[in-house]
């Protein structure tokens, strides 16, 4: 990571996309707090966290999901949005807790599955139950989503997009969501920022960056064929 500059206001929907290896993962880590920074600052609401632990970025309001989900497989679905929610440095009551997970589960179409292990769950529906367990911090002001839409099946896609636009309008959740799902990210973010070898080198509406000469030089290789193009009716 070298060159990154970036802001995401407060309530935002921002898309990160680049080529393989171009950095973005480096950077929802770097954020999180799972690598540190070799130099430069984050700062959460002007208060800087890097350098800080993970468990205390997510304290201040950071959450994230990861390429591979990484769920507590021999604990039941409805158990694994507890274990955020009853981790809670302020004790929320058993009660509480168990609605608000609940009512988690219903917000992304899991709760038919409550009882059941995390290990028999798809993929995608990992992948949602990731997501459960992010909305479950208190305070949440950014989600970092790497990649949740890579091979899951179009209905469960669907139900994310639905489940972070409901937040983000709700709640006012900012989102930074890595995806090379570029019909995706053209329905969520009215802007996306895109890296490449470590660096930040386009920013805008993705039917703007898609006609970049440099995004397309990334992408393709210098004097490639064709362009990026987003999905029609991409914004």
């Amino acid at each position: 990571m070298c060159d990154v500059a970036m802001t995401v206001a407060p309530g935002e929907i921002r898309g990160l996309i680049g080529p393989n290896g171009s950095g973005k993962t480096t950077l929802l880590n770097l954020i999180g707090g799972q690598e540190r920074l070799d130099g430069g600052e984050i700062r959460l609401n002007g208060r800087r966290i890097s350098g800080l632990p993970a468990d205390r970025v997510a304290a201040l309001g950071v959450a994230r999901t990861f390429q591979v989900p990484r769920v507590f497989r021999s604990m039941t679905v409805l158990d694994n949005v507890l274990v955020p929610i009853c981790a809670d440095h302020r004790r929320t009551a058993w009660a509480q807790a168990r609605s608000r997970a609940e009512t988690l589960l219903r917000l992304t179409r899991l709760d038919a599955m409550s009882r059941m292990e995390a290990r028999a769950l798809s993929g995608g529906q990992a992948m949602l139950l990731q997501m459960a367990r992010c909305l479950a911090a208190e305070p949440l002001a950014l989600c970092l989503l790497d990649e949740p839409f890579a091979g899951v099946h179009p209905a469960i896609k669907e139900r994310m997009i639905q489940t972070i636009v409901q937040i983000n309008r709700e709640r006012g959740v900012a989102f930074l969501v890595v995806s090379h799902e570029m019909s995706v990210l053209g329905q969520l973010a009215p802007r996306v920022s895109v890296m490449h070898n470590g660096a930040w080198i386009a920013e805008g509406a993705l039917v703007d960056v898609a006609r970049n000469p440099q995004v397309i030089e990334a992408y393709l290789g210098r004097g490639g064929p064709g362009s990026l193009s987003p999905a029609p009716g991409g914004s």
